[in-house]
């Protein structure tokens, strides 16, 4: 009777603990000061990667920032990870970064430059203090690095730190790049790129660039925001190759490197968008993907009741408010998950029959738009492949915001 109790416990439990045959288990918690063993379920997908994507559903979601903030707290201890790649740009990160591996500064004024309000919340200024606490007492350090190119002021603002004002006045770096971030102008940007190409060129040669791989992406994220304005119609795409770009350089200089990508679902999903009206696009996953193969695994963040802050977008107004999304369709992948009557649980992607079948919430920073003639949508199309995995919680939340000083 022992030895058939024995088997049928074993039995049981397989399907949590083979990589290949994982299907569905319950998670104890989102919250990261919790019990993490919960999360020893997951330890055949998070010891053999090298980089793993985790999404949210729609951005502004306090369970989902916690529950990211959880799995990395698990990743650092258990699995030595150490690299935190967030949707936010690369120069906008650096002050956070150095706050973290222990110089002394006001975290407020830090965090106060990442420009994008869905991570300014309390839930991501208790990651940053519990990084900075973690490696005070650890010989692996966490970094935290910005993968975006969205703005400009940031990496002026970065740049003015380490280079001296005689060298900023020499080589014109403030009228190269300062107030350059809300340009829509091509003659100005055009402009303004050529003078940053010459300028580029001078700045390499400086002392403070040479071995100092971080100087250099700084660099490199400037030259990519140009670009990214150049674009235009193939800017969404051109984006997300930058981040897949910038994550993939900062990993070959950093062999050490393991790291969790902290972004929207569509970044971290590993597909290529097919629009009817617009042009195709890959994901930052895809690229990901592409060079890292299995070493790269993709989880997207939802739930089937979501209550979130988000902007609108009416009659050319931006409103910031708070939202409710209800899934009601048996269509959306959320229905299969709420059928299963977990408050939160893992979903292995694989384990979904015609996951082509079903629909995904995707709701963006822009909730409800309906400025210039374009309307925003609330979901898209599952494909196959398009994530490895998903996390499902029930019912959420929205972030506790932090404004702007």
């Amino acid at each position: 009777m022992k030895y058939l109790l024995t088997l049928a416990l074993l039995l049981s439990r397989i399907v949590c603990f083979s990589q290949n045959s994982i299907t569905r288990f319950s998670l104890q918690s989102y919250s990261p000061t919790s019990d993490l063993t919960d999360l020893n379920q997951l330890d055949t997908i998070f010891k053999a990667k090298r980089l793993i994507g985790i999404g949210e559903a729609t951005h502004g979601t306090h369970e989902f920032t916690l529950m990211r903030h959880r799995i990395f707290k698990y990743l650092a201890e258990k699995h030595n990870y150490n690299t935190f790649f967030i949707e936010a740009d690369y120069g906008a990160c650096q002050r956070i970064n150095r706050y973290i591996l222990g110089e002394e500064d006001s975290v407020l004024a830090a965090f106060n430059e990442i420009k994008f309000w869905t991570w300014h919340n309390t839930e991501m200024l208790d990651f940053i203090e519990w990084a900075r606490i973690y490696n005070q007492s650890n010989s692996n350090k966490i970094t935290f690095v910005g993968c975006d190119m969205q703005f400009i002021d940031d990496d002026y603002m970065e740049l003015k730190r380490f280079l001296p004002d005689s060298i900023i006045k020499q080589f014109n770096v403030e009228l190269v790049l300062n107030e350059l971030n809300n340009s829509s102008n091509d003659s100005v940007i055009n402009k303004r790129f050529n003078g940053w190409m010459d300028l580029k060129s001078q700045l390499l040669n400086y002392p403070i660039f040479a071995n100092n791989p971080s100087k250099v992406t700084h660099i490199k994220a400037i030259e990519q925001w140009f670009e990214y304005k150049k674009q235009k119609t193939f800017n969404y795409n051109y984006r997300d190759s930058c981040m897949a770009v910038n994550m993939l350089d900062y990993l070959d200089k950093n062999q050490e490197a393991k790291g969790m990508y902290f972004a929207h679902n569509h970044h971290v999903s590993k597909t290529i968008y097919s629009h009817k009206k617009r042009y195709s696009k890959k994901a930052t996953g895809t690229f990901l993907h592409e060079q890292l193969d299995s070493n790269y695994y993709s989880i997207a963040s939802t739930s089937s009741d979501l209550t979130f802050n988000a902007f609108s977008c009416i009659n050319d107004e931006n409103i910031f408010d708070v939202y409710h999304y209800i899934v009601k369709s048996k269509n959306y992948v959320e229905s299969i998950f709420k059928s299963y009557q977990d408050s939160i649980c893992f979903v292995s992607a694989n384990s979904i029959k015609k996951i082509d079948k079903y629909s995904m919430v995707l709701i963006g920073s822009v909730y409800k738009q309906y400025c210039n003639e374009y309307k925003s949508s609330t979901s898209i199309q599952l494909q196959e492949k398009m994530f490895d995995g998903f996390i499902y919680i029930r019912k959420t939340k929205e972030t506790d915001v932090i404004p702007f000083k």
